[in-house]
């Protein structure tokens, strides 16, 4: 299975590896060390590129379940030293590079169950296995561009920029169809040897094609240069049969949300109007629902398409400010959509609320202490709201958001910041607050109020005195506790003395991250000592 989304700098890495592997009269001829070196620095850029996930039970499983597969399967090279990742990213994607470096997207790994990562861990390790990963590199060798990657790593004073137009060429990188083949076939025998079951392919391989169904009729990524789905479970079918395997019937459960109670009328920008069967009041939060697959593409059911908070009733019909859960099918949202009213889960309890005096009002948010709490200045707090919980298939309650107090008597003294996987759920329609946690609370060092992408500066609201001499992260807020602190990191910055603003200078950028990403309410903290 070959990466969903290509990243120029792992190409580039890849391509460093085709020319120099290609390099003088040996190619072809690449030596096994040669092969584990090549895939320790690639593995280095993969990680350069896309951080580990911080789920340490992921981290152990994916090593467990690949190292039976190595040790019991009965790998062509077992010299070779296998090393298996669960990398941070949304995408759906296995991938692998020579020399026994195997990676899953958390995504991916979430979704599929013990039987299924196997399966599709066998396939990777079939592809370092048997060479796929560096033939396929070589095959594409230019033999043009070789003196300009030897002197990069030579160390010669030429940049990975340089040949980043080289790098692009990289895009039609693939396996063969027969490579492809020979890695499923392969790969269940490998999952027999290791005493585990090798119709966990198969199983990884239907979930994948409901994937394609998902997508429109359109194959994802995980997908691509790959042989035709309906081809591969078949092949594959047929070695388990040989194989005297049980082949698992596919049996797609169907779920259906008895809590249907209207459907849109009319539709004007972003605010639905529609009919309920319900007595609806106005802060009450329906949902527009549309057919789909639950998390683990296991269940056919209703999914949330939007989030619609209640504004105005009448007998006839209600209306609400919409807020979509997938911006790409809001234009499907229409007359005839379907309304849903889903059982709330308890109410949050904390220290304030996010007042809205006019639903769905812009300008009129507050945010008000209960309890007989008081603000303090510079507080921070987490917005609570019902959201729609993936794993599970029904509403929550999770952090949707950011608060910081700047104005402890002014029910408008606050800034606060959306948490983008919960956009549907922003903090302007309503939240309970709750106090935030934060083990860093010592070096928190204030917020950023505003970013000025051309001169790479940030304003910050301070919390305490900053010092030129010392330097700072810039973080985005920990929506979750599992969020960790090195993982939160998005910029290093210094402190630059301004007559009437506290300004700081980016110096650095972590991958991936550019200043139009930084956004008021990301966190400013003091860079630990270093012992």
């Amino acid at each position: 299975m070959t990466c969903i989304r290509v990243k120029v700098s792992i190409w580039i890495s890849l391509f460093v590896a085709m020319t120099v592997l290609a390099a003088g009269d040996r190619a072809f001829a690449v030596s096994l060390q040669e092969e584990i070196d090549l895939g320790k620095k690639l593995d280095a850029q993969v990680l350069k590129d896309t951080p580990l996930s911080s789920d340490e039970a992921a981290q152990r499983e994916i090593d467990r379940l690949g190292q039976i597969i190595v040790r019991k399967g009965g790998l062509s090279r077992p010299q070779i030293v296998y090393h298996f990742r669960v990398l941070k990213d949304d995408d759906l994607n296995a991938f692998s590079t020579c020399g026994g470096y195997i990676y899953f997207t958390d995504h991916l790994w979430n979704i599929l169950r013990t039987d299924e990562r196997a399966g599709v861990l066998a396939h990777e390790i079939v592809h370092s296995d048997r060479r796929h990963s560096l033939d396929a590199m070589l095959k594409l060798q230019k033999r043009s561009t070789i003196l300009g990657v030897i002197l990069i790593l030579a160390g010669a004073n030429r940049t990975v920029t340089d040949i980043v137009d080289m790098a692009n060429q990289l895009s039609t990188l693939k396996y063969s169809r027969g490579d492809e083949k020979q890695a499923d076939e392969i790969g269940l025998q490998y999952l027999h040897n290791a005493g585990l079951n090798p119709a966990g392919l198969l199983l990884a391989l239907r979930k994948i094609g409901r994937f394609e169904v998902g997508a429109g009729q359109r194959p994802p990524t995980i997908l691509a240069n790959h042989p035709q789905t309906p081809d591969r479970l078949h092949y594959i079918e047929a070695d388990l049969v040989k194989m005297g395997v049980p082949v698992p019937p596919e049996n797609v459960a169907t779920k259906n949300a008895a809590d249907k109670i209207g459907a849109v009328t009319s539709r004007t920008n972003d605010v639905i109007y529609f009919t309920s069967s319900k007595p609806l009041k106005p802060g009450d939060v329906v949902w527009l629902m549309s057919r789909g697959w639950d998390y683990y593409y296991e269940t056919h059911t209703t999914i949330p398409m939007a989030r619609v908070v209640v504004s105005s009733t009448s007998r006839s019909e209600s209306s609400g400010r919409m807020y979509a859960a997938n911006p790409d099918k809001t234009a499907s949202i229409g007359k005839g959509s379907e309304v849903y009213w889903l059982p709330a889960p308890p109410p949050a309890s904390g220290v304030g609320v996010i007042s809205v005096d006019s639903v769905g009002s812009v300008g009129s948010v507050r945010v008000l202490p209960v309890g007989g709490h008081s603000f303090a200045k510079m507080e921070r707090l987490l917005p609570v709201s019902v959201i729609w919980s993936e794993k599970e298939s029904l509403p929550a309650n999770e952090p949707v958001g950011y608060v910081v107090i700047t104005d402890p008597a002014s029910r408008t003294g606050f800034m606060s910041i959306d948490r983008p996987k919960y956009a549907y759920a922003p903090t302007k329609a309503g939240a309970v607050l709750i106090s935030l946690d934060d083990p860093n609370a010592d070096r928190w060092a204030g917020a950023v109020v505003s970013v000025g992408v051309s001169s790479k500066q940030v304003e910050v609201l301070p919390s305490r005195p900053l010092d030129p001499a010392k330097t700072y992260d810039v973080a985005y807020p920990a929506w979750e506790k599992s969020d960790l602190y090195k993982q939160r990191i998005v910029a290093i910055a210094k402190f630059t003395q301004s007559s009437n603003k506290i300004v700081m200078s980016i110096t650095q950028l972590k991958p991936g991250w550019s200043m139009t990403s930084i956004l008021p309410g990301f966190d400013i903290y003091e860079q630990p000592s270093q012992k």
